[in-house]
């Protein structure tokens, strides 16, 4: 009984793992060729509320 219930649980992780990479396979996918653009003066803030002054160098 044991054997049964523990080869059910390891076919189920398998089956996640499985879905897993499909669903990275698929997000990447989509993305891939699309350009990311920033924002020219981001705003970056500490503790979520604290702004504080940061230059990124270009």
């Amino acid at each position: 009984m044991k054997t049964a219930i523990l080869s059910l649980v390891l076919l189920l992780l398998a089956s996640c793992q499985d879905n897993k990479k499909e669903q990275l396979l698929h997000l990447v996918k989509e993305w891939q060729g699309k350009e990311i653009r920033f924002p020219e003066k981001p705003v970056f803030t500490r503790f979520v509320t604290d702004t504080t002054d940061y230059r990124i160098r270009m």
